[in-house]
């Protein structure tokens, strides 16, 4: 039996107040705010833990980070393909999001993203708003 503690955990509880949708079209706000969604659910899953269950499962290779981990969890628990891809790809494209518009704010690929985005959802806030509502 998983104990939710075990597998996740707030970090900074200052998150769960700091985490809102965008109320401006101000790229910097949604970005901040993609941040600090990354910062409480990705950042709270315990590593050593879903590492644990992994090795023992027979299934943790080195340079997993912890949503391949959860993924490989997942798969490897008869969780059909589809749920699972509906479970990570929402945490895969978080982690995307704040490493390519965090850290390199202006690089190409970074425009490039934040064009596709308002292509594909008209404004940030629409995007932010479809990323959290994904399983």
């Amino acid at each position: 039996q998983i104990n939710k503690k075990d597998f996740w955990c707030c970090n900074d509880e200052t998150l769960f107040r700091r985490l809102n949708y965008p109320v401006t079209s101000a790229e910097k706000e949604w970005v901040d705010e993609i941040h600090t969604l990354d910062k409480l659910v990705i950042e709270g899953f315990s590593y050593s833990y879903l590492k644990a269950l992994a090795t023992a499962g027979g299934y943790f290779t080195e340079k997993q980070g912890s949503i391949k981990i959860i993924e490989m969890i997942l798969k490897n628990n008869n969780i059909n393909e589809a749920e699972v891809k509906s479970i990570v790809e929402p945490l895969y494209e978080t982690r995307r999001l704040r490493t390519k518009l965090v850290s390199h704010r202006s690089g190409e690929e970074a425009v490039s993203i934040r064009n596709e985005i308002r292509k594909q959802h008209r404004t940030f806030n629409n995007h932010f708003r479809h990323l959290c509502q994904r399983k």
